[in-house]
Parts: C-alpha cells; sequence; structure tokens
C-alpha cells in the first residue's frame, strides 16, 4: 500500500491520509484501488473513510487527489476525478459519522489535477487547478455553500502541479510556481495586493535538489514545511519567518530535516 498526503484532525487525535493498493496486473496495465483511511494515533487502528469503486469491467473508476480535514474534525474534504463517461473532477464534503457526502464544487475538464487546503477559520478551502490547456489556476471555495471566485491565474513553465497552504492568519495564500528548472515559492493575498514572490526557490536537478511538494503552514508560528524529491535521496525542509514583508530578498531562514 502506498501512503499520500498525511493531515491531522485537528484535535491531533487522528491521521488522514489516501491510499493506494495495488489490486492486479492485466497485459501490463496496473489496476489500484484508491482510498481514504483514518488512522488512531493512540491505537494505531486504521479505518477506510471511502474508497473507490469497480465498474463491470472491475476497473477502478475513481482517483482521489487532495485530502483536508474539516476544522470542527466532524468531515473530510477530498478531491475525486471520476473516470466513467462524464469524467468530472470533484470537491467533495464527506461526514465521518454519517457517510454522507455533498459535492462543493465541480470541473468537467479531465485533465486537471486539484490540490487543496483548509483556511484556518474553516471556513474556506484553496484549491489549485492545472490544465495544459488553461494554465494553472488558484480558486477559493467557501465550505459552507457561497459562490466560488479565482484568486490568481498563471501559465507555468512546466507541466509540474502546484501546491498551496494558507498562512496561519488566513489572510494569505502560498503556492508554488514550478519552472523549468526550479520550483519558487510565493505567496498572495486573499483580499487586496498582488502575489510576491518569496526569496526560496529549490532546484530541480543536481545533488539533493528536487521540487517542492506538500506544504504545510505551521499553526502558530510563522513556519512553513514541505518536501522535496532530488535524484538522491528525499528530503524535508522548513523556513522560518517566511511571510512577506519579513522575507523582501531575503527568503527566510532555512532548516533541512
Amino acid at each position: 500500500m502506498n501512503l499520500m498526503d498525511i493531515k491531522w484532525s485537528p484535535d491531533s487525535r487522528f491521521l488522514f491520509t489516501r491510499a493506494s493498493d495495488r489490486l492486479s496486473s492485466d497485459f501490463g496495465s496496473e489496476f489500484f484501488n484508491y482510498m481514504i483511511c483514518k488512522v488512531d494515533t493512540k491505537t494505531g487502528e486504521v479505518q477506510t473513510v471511502t474508497q473507490s469503486e469497480e465498474d463491470e469491467n472491475h476497473k477502478i473508476n475513481r482517483f482521489i487527489h487532495s485530502i483536508d480535514c474539516s476544522a470542527d474534525g466532524k468531515s473530510i474534504f477530498y478531491v475525486a476525478e471520476d473516470w466513467r463517461k462524464e469524467k468530472k473532477c470533484l470537491l467533495i464534503q464527506r461526514e465521518l459519522q454519517t457517510g454522507l457526502e455533498k459535492t462543493l464544487y465541480s470541473d468537467s475538464s479531465q485533465d486537471r489535477f486539484h490540490v487543496i487546503s483548509r483556511s484556518p477559520d474553516g471556513k474556506y478551502l484553496a484549491l489549485t487547478e492545472s490544465s495544459e490547456n488553461h494554465g494553472r489556476i488558484i480558486k477559493i471555495i467557501p465550505t459552507g455553500g457561497g459562490e466560488t471566485r479565482e484568486l490568481l491565474n498563471f501559465k507555468p513553465d512546466t507541466g509540474f502541479i502546484p501546491y498551496c497552504a494558507w498562512t496561519n492568519d488566513g489572510n494569505h495564500v502560498l503556492f508554488t510556481k514550478p519552472k523549468k528548472d526550479l520550483t519558487e515559492l510565493w505567496s498572495v493575498p486573499i483580499s487586496e495586493g498582488e502575489p510576491q514572490k518569496l526569496g526560496f526557490r529549490k532546484g530541480r536537478l543536481g545533488f539533493n535538489q528536487g521540487r517542492i511538494y506538500h506544504l504545510t503552514v505551521h499553526p502558530y508560528k510563522p513556519y512553513v514545511a514541505f518536501s522535496s524529491y532530488s535524484q538522491q535521496d528525499p528530503e524535508i525542509w522548513m523556513i522560518k519567518n517566511f511571510l512577506p514583508e519579513d522575507t523582501k530578498g531575503k527568503g527566510g531562514q532555512r532548516e533541512k530535516k
């Protein structure tokens, strides 16, 4: 089983992760079951929250892209790419106790990859859309219902996927901007103001250099952490004092773990 995108519950009692499990191989093609799992940090018990379904040909019809937990810990948000006839990307909220689901956002473009991040107050989700035809888009989606608005749209230099995360004050969304040989870290305010490039960049080629993945921000301090895959070993990085007003030309204090 492959584990991806680990998220804490607000009370730190549980971990949520999306996972994939190899089912079978047919004429050189592998088939996987995609699922969201809930892990009890005290007992180690693992529960399946939801998983893909098989069609009449025993092929998986849904891929889970990204997950996050609601601020009250009662729901899980996830993005699913539906591989059936309509081929939609869906942003879904699932109640953990009842299993009831509702769609918060849908997109019929089948070539998009979505990454989500919940705001600290739980009222919004930041969502990144990636498409070779439409560029890279960051949208703000209310969790309680309401109008979705576009926060940013930019053209990338490469096909790599942008990741995003809220600052702990809820006033900015951090995002990665992939370029040909490196990834830049940017910040955009959710109200008024222009996007600002932070000083830190991560290269793609060379020893211990790789792309920026899976941004996460400390809930109380101005620290951001991310993973980086390279030609050698995976790395985990942490940047202190990354906020725009503190990082003009400096890029913050960096530590590699």
